[in-house]
């Protein structure tokens, strides 16, 4: 398993803080962040659960927050190339909605939604769109059986790629929103484990393709 993260920089509430505007809940241009903490708790959660995870922590929004894709998708290629048994890939970010809270399992944890790159608007080759929804959906419902209230919902972008074209089970995934804290995040991301570890067995999945040509543009 994969794990990484195309904007780096974002960040979660403090506790007992007053809540700022959006643009405050960025730390750029660093790895000690609120999402790289929760691929750190993801990571952990997997590995407990036999799962090799593999957590990439590069920067990839600074200088050049816009070109964030771009420089992920040449890292993500890279890593599979020389990681083909990567089997599954995770960019993990989180999100700006106020209503991304849940109690599951009597944790307060932040909800989680799945994100769908489909590219059909985007003038991009993106031919394997459909594997990574049905991976998508492989995993929404072990989500609801096994931890329901976790997932917000899955949510298809016609006119991008994220990176989705590299792997056939590639997803962004949102953890939460910059309103939810820390241990929201991280509690979210161990419960996300238990559904991911067994959504790549059931898809037996096998390694994604090389690099593709003809790179997605911010």
């Amino acid at each position: 398993m994969l794990i990484y993260h195309s904007h780096t920089s974002e960040t979660y509430r403090e506790p007992g803080r007053e809540l700022l505007p959006a643009a405050s809940y960025h730390r750029f241009n660093s790895r000690e962040t609120g999402v790289v903490r929760a691929g750190a708790a993801l990571a952990q959660a997997l590995e407990a659960r036999g799962v090799p995870a593999l957590h990439d922590t590069g920067v990839y929004d600074y200088p050049s927050h816009p070109s964030a894709y771009l420089e992920s998708g040449r890292a993500v290629a890279a890593l599979l190339r020389q990681h083909p048994s990567i089997r599954a890939v995770i960019d993990l970010h989180r999100d700006t909605p106020a209503d991304m809270t849940a109690t599951v399992g009597g944790r307060k944890v932040a909800r989680v939604t799945l994100v769908v790159a489909t590219a059909v608007t985007s003038g991009l080759p993106h031919p394997g769109w459909r594997q990574n929804l049905a991976f998508a959906q492989t995993l929404a419902r072990m989500m609801n059986e096994r931890t329901p209230g976790l997932l917000d919902r899955i949510l298809q972008v016609p006119s991008r790629r994220y990176n989705q074209e590299l792997h056939p089970h590639a997803l962004l995934v949102e953890v939460g929103s910059y309103h939810n804290t820390q241990e929201e995040a991280d509690a979210a991301a161990e419960l996300l484990a238990e559904s991911l570890a067994e959504a790549v067995l059931a898809a037996g999945a096998r390694s994604g393709p090389p690099a593709a040509e003809g790179r997605e543009t911010p």
